[in-house]
Order: structure tokens, then sequence, then C-alpha cells
């Protein structure tokens, strides 16, 4: 199966069945939203709402990048895949740190990377949390931005494998988040 590599993003302007029409720098573009798209939103959300056994996302404070233990400017966390693996594999460093929650005290997170290390993330006060929710197609509602990877057909739509959705007031629709 080729693999999917199109991408398209901007706000939702309409959805009539399977079509999604976007508008933004990318578009006007229809997008075609079927039954094995995967589809994921993003909502904020607190400390107080990531469990153990979740997927997260931690991207460090310039001041802790680089180093196995980090202060998170950042967070974003949700569910492990089908396979109950965190994708893509746990890595440290000046990209932040990536793994499965191992235990929460306080407001310090443990993380298991895939490869078994641990590594603690330190909440700040002001550190900002996105909490990942796979959703069923029904939920893309016109006003949202959508980024959406797949394939182009010959009529010039996207063939949508995946798809991710986030306020549109919460940052561009280009950038990339975690679907």
């Amino acid at each position: 199966m080729a693999q999917a590599k199109d991408r398209i993003a901007g706000i939702v302007g309409s959805v009539a069945g399977g079509k999604v029409t976007l508008t933004g720098p990318d578009g006007p573009g229809p997008v075609d939203v079927g039954p094995t798209t995967h589809v994921t939103q993003l909502t904020t959300a607190q400390l107080t709402d990531i469990a153990v056994g979740q997927c997260l996302v931690a991207r460090p404070t310039k001041e802790t990048q680089g180093t196995p233990n980090v202060t998170a400017a950042a967070i974003l966390f949700g569910p492990a895949d089908n396979n109950g693996q965190c994708a893509p594999p746990g890595r440290k460093g000046g990209r932040g740190i990536i793994g499965t929650v191992a235990s929460i005290n306080g407001n310090a997170i443990t993380v298991t990377g895939s490869d078994n290390t641990t590594s603690t993330v330190t909440v700040a006060s002001n550190t900002r949390f996105a909490k990942r929710n796979v959703v069923d197609p029904s939920a893309i509602a016109a006003g949202e931005c959508l980024i959406a990877q797949g394939t182009k057909a010959g009529d010039g739509s996207l063939q949508a494998t995946s798809i991710g959705l986030k306020p549109a007031d919460s940052g561009p629709c280009g950038r990339r988040q975690g679907s």
C-alpha cells in the first residue's frame, strides 16, 4: 500500500457526508473522510487529566533542553495506539521527552521511553497542556482547524488517512500536532 504523504490544512468551511471543505492558505480544498480515517482532536487540559499508561510528549523549556530530565513548557498527552505503543519511539534531548506515563507524583511525571529508559518531566506553573483524543469522523465541525494527511485523488481532493482537529483559536492551522 502506498504511504500517505500529501497534506492539507485549514479551517473547516463545511461538512457534508464524507466531504469536508477547507478554507485557508492551502485551500479551498476538499477532503474525503472515510470509515478508516483516523481522527484525533486536541483539547485544553491540565495536570490532573494525565493518567498512568497514557502517551506523553513534553517540550522542554529552553533552560532544560538537552537534558534527560526536563521542565515542560508544553505537554501533549493521550491514549496509546492500537498496539499499546506511543509513537514515535521514545527520545530525549532538545526535542523533548516522548514515552508512556509510568507515574505521577505531585508536579513530577515519570515517563518511560520505548527503550525502557526513564525521564522525569517537571510541571511548572506556566506549563501548557493539550489532550489528544481519538474521535469519530462525525466530530468534524465547521470553524475548526483541520490538518489532514493522505493521498491526492485525480479530482484534486485529498483522500484522508489521518486528520487532526483543534480549536481554530489555538494557533496557526498549519502547525503539526500529534495525531
